[in-house]
């Protein structure tokens, strides 16, 4: 099947994209050679409840939640399973949740990491954005930044000098790309921050993390949702789907009668395929506002894609 093809593509893809990095990133610390291994130790959850109040307020959080929760709506979530609109590659951060749009469990689909990333090095964010199209179904991936992003900080001041430590250097090539977008982004805000820091540098001098109202700052985590959309579109998996979209649908999302539907209805096979789009946005974490940085893209010729009359988002489906 398709899905699969696109599989081996995506690990083929992934094999030859390894981060030049990665080698020197993990080395084995032979002097834990001949160490006993720790105890396997179980600890019952409540007595860690005891001693955690951050663990008691979790699971207390978690009873309240089961007491207002909307039974039914997770009771179908179940049966029928899940069929999110939204694959949504997210910031890792505490304070960035899916939960600002107010939207019903079961609409989002997610990935989180550092600074909302898309690599094709990363087998996890591959794997979840091929799933969530393919076997859910999702018609929107949207990149969703945010200021004050602490990843986007770390590219923009000055890196740690060697040696350094495995975790900084792990989360140091992870947002490499970023620093790279740094370096070379001529957007005005960014281009006069980086003037204004490479000749505090050339003094000698440090460049912290920016302030978080900093306009080259907030400019940059802009411009890394969009760099991160473009990544998207360019991936092996998302060119197919586009392609794939081309091939079976009309512009309007109603299914083309190709021969290659036909061949997958003889054989019995299921399911439905519809538009695919992506987008990029960012969360102002003060004001809680989304802002729509309005680089959406999607299959040559669905720019004036809307969904059906009937309010659905749903086209009639055409097998997958």
């Amino acid at each position: 099947m398709v899905y699969w093809a696109l599989i081996h593509t995506l690990l083929f893809a992934v094999a030859g994209f390894a981060h030049p990095q990665a080698n020197d990133t993990f080395k084995y610390d032979h002097s834990i050679r001949g160490r006993n291994p720790a105890p396997n130790t179980h600890f019952s959850t409540s007595s860690y409840s005891e001693r955690f109040p951050d663990i008691a307020a979790a699971f207390d959080g978690n009873k309240r939640f089961m007491a207002n929760r909307d039974s039914a709506l997770f009771q179908s979530l179940v049966q029928n399973g899940q069929k999110p609109p939204f694959m949504m590659v997210a910031c890792s951060d505490s304070r960035a949740s899916e939960s600002i749009f107010d939207l019903a469990f079961g609409n989002f689909f997610m990935e989180r990491n550092i600074a909302n990333q898309f690599r094709l090095d990363d087998f996890n964010t591959q794997s979840v954005m091929s799933y969530g199209v393919y076997a859910l179904g999702a018609q929107h991936i949207v990149i969703l930044g945010h200021y004050s992003c602490g990843g986007v900080a770390a590219s923009i001041a000055t890196p740690p000098k060697a040696p350094i430590d495995v975790p900084t250097q792990i989360v140091h090539t992870w947002i490499s790309d970023i620093r790279s977008l740094y370096l070379s982004s001529n957007r005005t805000e960014v281009a006069q921050m980086r003037i204004a820091n490479e000749i505090k540098e050339a003094s000698g001098g440090t460049v912290p993390p920016p302030g978080i109202r900093d306009p080259g700052f907030r400019a940059l985590v802009e411009e890394n949702v969009k760099l991160q959309v473009q990544k998207v579109v360019d991936s092996p998996v998302i060119k197919n789907r586009f392609a794939e979209i081309v091939q079976r649908l009309n512009p309007d999302g109603t299914p083309k009668p190709s021969e290659q539907d036909s061949h997958h209805q003889r054989r019995g096979e299921t399911g439905s395929i519809r538009p695919l789009f992506v987008h990029g946005w960012v969360h102002d974490l003060e004001t809680g506002e989304v802002i729509d940085l309005n680089v959406s893209r999607g299959p040559p010729g669905f720019e004036n894609y809307t969904p059906s009359s009937d309010g659905s988002s749903h086209p009639p489906p055409a097998s997958s």
